[in-house]
């Protein structure tokens, strides 16, 4: 489980514990209501998105704003004519 205070902004980062991701395929996680592309590192080795509390002093558009704590976030990787999906862990809001 991560934190994430409701007033902060910053980049979370998942492994991607099966090997990089071949090159044209992308991760997308689902949080706040949506699926999300997130940015690979070079090695493809890993993602990052940036991350938002609801009370953040100000909005960036790049950012996902994280309304609510997230049970559960979860990753999907579409490389035909596999569709993969898994668990990617949880974010807490915190004061």
């Amino acid at each position: 489980m991560a934190d994430l205070p409701r007033a902060g902004r910053e980049y979370f980062t998942w492994p991607i514990t099966s090997g990089p991701l071949p090159d044209g395929v992308e991760l997308e996680l689902f949080i706040a209501g949506g699926w999300h592309v997130a940015a690979t590192a070079s090695d493809r080795a890993t993602v990052s998105l940036l991350l938002q509390g609801p009370m953040a002093p100000t909005d960036v558009p790049s950012a996902i704003v994280v309304p609510t704590d997230q049970d559960q976030i979860t990753g999907r990787v579409v490389d035909s004519p596999e569709i993969v999906i898994r668990t990617a862990g949880y974010i807490r809001l915190t004061d």
